[in-house]
């Protein structure tokens, strides 16, 4: 489990980062911070900060939902002003007139995203066969980059749109032939005799997950966001001193044991705040933000006229 995390002091490396890359806002009376999730097993160290302690719900109040498409949903709606979800949830945010920021880059898929079959069907055997998959552009990169390596088109699949918190029991239920999920779920599915055909280790990092808040917020929760950033740290830190502890307080909330949250952990990159710092001030970020706009065009999940961003970048945000 690689859980790497720098051991200078939290608190000063968060608040120069947040300084710089929110720009000298407001920093007293905030309201309280309404961030949206879904379960994920990246999403979890921030669970794990206020099982800690060092997350306040009077300061952040993170609200659990089945779905990240239900994340979205109440971003758009305005009842949340941010939410722990993926690069591609927060362009389709953008693409639907609501301007977003990240504020960290939580984890980087490889191979924790995957598509599953039953026993017996192989990846260049998909012809002809139900493919569960989620209306979103990480499963249009796993199930697109999966039919390429099969040589096949998605025309040669019956494609059958299923939420993540229904992937499951769709599956289970034998309606499926194949199912393109994520971790918890692909751990429990693996557990019932599902085989992994095809992971995202192969996607050039382009599954990418992140705290994204709105930025008509930023001014007024800039506090708030602060301390949930720093309480994220924080609870990395401790996965790094206290591994095993650390896995025993997040396993039961994921639904698997520690011992598979820990080899699921194998499939995700984590970066530290050195790591986050380093990506806000390199075009590294915009290059591969844009790598995924140009693929969610091809797969018509953001309108023709949506252009290349640098407004996720570092050096954008504290013009």
């Amino acid at each position: 489990m690689n859980l790497s995390y720098s051991h200078q002091p939290a608190r000063l490396l968060v608040t120069v980062f947040l300084t710089v890359l929110l720009n000298s806002c407001s920093l007293s009376n905030d309201p309280v911070l309404r961030i949206g999730s879904n379960q994920w097993i990246g999403y979890e160290p921030v669970f794990l900060s206020r099982s800690l302690g060092h997350l306040n719900e009077e300061h952040v109040h993170l609200v659990e939902m089945r779905s990240s498409t239900q994340v979205a949903t109440q971003i758009r709606k305005g009842n949340l002003e941010g939410g722990l979800i993926t690069l591609d949830e927060t362009l389709s945010l953008i693409d639907a007139g609501i301007d977003m920021r990240v504020v960290t880059i939580l984890d980087i898929s490889n191979g924790a995203d995957a598509m599953l079959a039953r026993p017996g069907i192989e990846l260049n055997q998909l012809k002809g066969k139900k493919v569960g998959v989620e209306n979103t552009a990480v499963g249009a990169i796993l199930l697109g980059s999966a039919l390429q390596g099969a040589g096949l088109e998605p025309s040669d699949i019956f494609i059958v749109p299923v939420e993540a918190d229904n992937q499951y029991d769709n599956f289970m239920s034998g309606g499926l032939d194949a199912i393109v999920t994520f971790e918890p779920t692909r751990t429990q599915l693996l557990k019932q005799g599902a085989v992994q055909i095809y992971d995202s280790s192969r996607d050039n990092g382009l599954i990418m997950d992140v705290i994204a808040v709105r930025a008509d917020k930023i001014t007024a929760y800039h506090e708030n966001i602060a301390r949930l950033v720093e309480a994220y740290f924080k609870a990395r830190d401790f996965m790094q001193r206290h591994p095993l502890r650390a896995l025993l307080q997040m396993a039961p909330r994921l639904g698997i044991s520690p011992a598979e949250l820990k080899s699921s952990y194998s499939g995700v990159s984590l970066p530290d705040l050195n790591e986050n710092e380093q990506w806000m001030k390199q075009e590294k970020f915009a290059t591969k933000a844009n790598q995924l706009i140009k693929l969610m065009k091809k797969s018509s999940l953001l309108s023709p006229n949506f252009l290349h961003l640098n407004c996720l970048t570092h050096n954008s945000w504290s013009n």
